[in-house]
């Protein structure tokens, strides 16, 4: 999860506009979806390294306009530019009334405990940016792993020097995302003092 501290004096958020240089007055609203095809956790819940697509529809809120809403729609985890996960290209519903325009994008779930997401619709020459937003089902648990512990070198003697190592794997879906952390060696259920936190790397 993205965690900010030391903001101050901001309200907002302000997206970036690639197709227009100025942006309309037209009121349109913004509709998230979220699918896990394959939630990997227990129970259908999602885990950190799962493929979920965001599915946006950006509507004329007037029921005016002629033309459909235009430019790109960016999700985020929260109100903050740097937690874009991915963006979604707009284009237009065929048939539509109101005037209506939907986009997708993927990505996979990087951080356990998100579950809320912002869509942020940057607005075109005709319509005025607007927001909307979507939670998963429950929040995000950290992917299951499995832990190799293998010995170094020559068979253990009594009373000498004996060398461990560890390998940490992340269970599908999450073995794109890499443990991190450390790991801490026992010796009957009693912490090893020399080998306690060793870094995964």
């Amino acid at each position: 999860m993205v965690l900010l501290a030391g903001v101050a004096g901001c309200a907002g958020l302000v997206g970036p506009v690639e197709a227009a240089a100025a942006q309309g007055s037209t009121a349109s609203t913004t509709t998230l979806t979220i699918t896990d095809a394959n939630p990997g956790g227990a129970g259908g819940n999602p885990v950190v390294g799962d493929t979920v697509t965001f599915g946006v529809v950006v509507t004329d809120a007037s029921g005016s306009a002629t033309v459909s809403p235009s430019n790109v729609v960016d999700i985020h985890f929260q109100y903050d530019d740097s937690s874009m996960v991915c963006r979604a290209a707009l284009a237009p519903i065929a048939g539509s009334s109101p005037m209506a325009s939907t986009g997708s994008c993927q990505a996979a779930l990087a951080d356990a405990g998100s579950d809320t997401f912002y869509a942020v619709y940057n607005g075109d020459t005709t319509f005025a940016p607007s927001e909307g937003t979507a939670s998963l089902p429950t929040a995000v648990a950290s992917a299951s792993t499995t832990t190799v512990v293998v010995p170094i070198g020559p068979a253990p003697t009594v009373g000498l020097p004996f060398a461990f190592s560890a390998s940490v794997l992340a269970s599908s879906p999450g073995a794109s995302t890499g443990p991190t952390g450390t790991v801490t060696f026992l010796d009957n259920g009693i912490p090893i003092t020399s080998c306690l936190a060793a870094p995964l790397s």
